[in-house]
């Protein structure tokens, strides 16, 4: 997992990481041929970030008087 810590010393999972093994590739017949020119099914990896750096604006740029998103992620500044 990827974790940030946010200014108020907070904790935010921001991302994760899944070794797969070879269970989708035996599913969906996904292979190489390696040095030996033999046919092997592949290993596999997931990962990536998610919804979760939403959580990670609002908290970086929120607080108890409400939210301030910078003018990139919010363009139009409303009061």
């Amino acid at each position: 997992a990827i974790e940030a810590m946010m200014g108020d010393g907070r904790a935010l999972q921001c991302g994760t990481s899944h070794y797969l093994g070879q269970n989708f590739a035996k599913a969906f017949d996904v292979t190489y041929r390696n040095e030996a020119n033999e046919q092997e099914y592949v290993y596999a990896t997931s990962w990536g970030v998610s919804t979760r750096l939403v959580g990670a604006v609002v908290m970086a740029h929120g607080d108890d008087k409400g939210l301030r998103l910078p003018p990139r992620i919010a363009p139009v500044q409303v009061v």
